[in-house]
């Protein structure tokens, strides 16, 4: 790849991975929780083909409220439903999760906010929890230059509104991306599939 997009980067584990594995790509990495920002921009500083920017991205500019869980994977822009028994997961409690506000961008924004120019071939790589409808639809224009993508998909909802794989799967079957293998699947407290990361590319 020569550009990867990390959305949703936390403390740079895939973005450090990607690195290793394609060293000539320039990897953008975005994460909106400032603290935990200061841990990414720490952890990559020293990979100089890795950038930062402490922001969310979404189908909107601007500023939008963000809850931080104390497990800050689980961190979101999205409300989470229930308590633990009701998702299946760990470490995820509503209870545990402190508003703030934080900065907003569309990805097909990113030339003229960041300067950021897409090569091809390109990955992007989702992991916004449960905003991943919202991202999309914010990269009408950017999705033409992407050839893969990587995206956390859900079978049972863990946030309020939260689109399962099916809705990801036939919206990005609509904008011609198909399904070539999961990658990772995370099970929950009864061992159930309760999450995937699941790679997409552009048909041929």
């Amino acid at each position: 790849f020569h550009t990867i997009i990390d959305a949703g980067a936390n403390v740079g584990q895939f973005a450090l991975t990607a690195a290793q594995r394609f060293p000539m790509a320039e990897i953008h990495c975005f994460e909106p929780v400032p603290d935990v920002y200061e841990i990414l921009k720490s952890n990559v500083k020293r990979t100089p083909k890795i950038h930062t920017y402490n922001c969310a991205v979404g189908d909107i500019n601007g500023k939008i409220q963000f809850y931080r869980n104390d497990y800050t994977p689980a961190s979101s822009i999205m409300v989470i439903q229930g308590d633990q028994e009701d998702h299946n997961r760990t470490n995820c409690e509503a209870k545990r999760t402190k508003i703030i506000e934080v900065d907003i961008f569309r990805l097909d924004d990113l030339d003229s906010t960041f300067g950021i120019n897409i090569k091809q071939p390109a990955l992007l790589k989702l992991d916004v929890q449960g905003y991943e409808k919202k991202v999309l639809q914010g990269a009408d224009k950017i999705l033409e230059c992407i050839d893969y993508i990587v995206l956390e998909a859900t079978f049972v909802k863990l946030y309020e509104n939260q689109p399962l794989f099916d809705e990801l799967h036939q919206m990005l079957y609509g904008i011609d991306f198909e399904l070539v293998a999961p990658l990772d699947i995370n099970e929950g407290i009864n061992h159930s599939i309760v999450e995937m990361d699941v790679l997409y590319r552009r048909k041929r």
